[in-house]
Formats: structure tokens, sequence, C-alpha cells
């Protein structure tokens, strides 16, 4: 991935001084365009989504999101061990149980 942004012209690396086996990534000018170009694109899809929403709702469902995503680290996604069986549901695996559970 770093290869292909440095292709593009948009990351430009160079070695630590004080540790060689260590490489700086920069953005190059360009690089800080496009970001800042996405930045806005970002932030004009996020108000569209919004509109009609009460700043109570916003938090709400902000607070449900961010419930969920603590939801999804706390599962490790695999693989089915056989596809056959589970009919290609893939299984969640809880980090502290090991057991594993199908999902839809």
């Amino acid at each position: 991935m770093l290869a292909a942004l440095q292709e593009r012209r948009l990351v430009e690396t160079e070695s630590d001084n004080s540790d060689r086996r260590r490489r700086c990534v920069r953005l190059t000018s360009q690089g800080k365009r496009l970001a800042e170009h996405c930045a806005t694109i970002a932030t004009q899809i996020r108000k569209a989504l919004l509109v009609g929403f009460t700043g109570a709702e916003i938090a709400s469902l902000s607070d449900c999101l961010a419930r969920m995503v603590a939801n999804l680290d706390r599962l490790d996604v695999v693989a089915p061990p056989d596809s056959a069986k589970s009919n290609g549901k893939a299984l969640a695996k809880k980090r502290t149980s090991g057991s594993y559970q199908a999902r839809s």
C-alpha cells in the first residue's frame, strides 16, 4: 500500500537518523491536498446524513454506534471450519470464552 501511495506521489519516505530500521512517512503537498479534499467530502456526507436529527438524537446515535463498535472489538470473526456444515455463515468467537456462535 505504501508503494502505491509513493507511486501516486501522495507520500514520501526517508530514513530515521536515530534508528535506521525505521522509515518516516510524510504526506507530499499533493497528498495533503487530497487529504483535505477527502475531509471536505466526509464533512458534507456527514452533514447530509444528519439532516433532520436533533442534537439529542445525534448524541444517542453516536452512543449506540460506539457501543456496537465496542461489541465488535470483543469478537474475533473467523472463517467457518467447514462451509458446508455452517451453510456459509461466519462464526464469531468471543475472545474471553473461546466459544463460537453462528452469525446470520
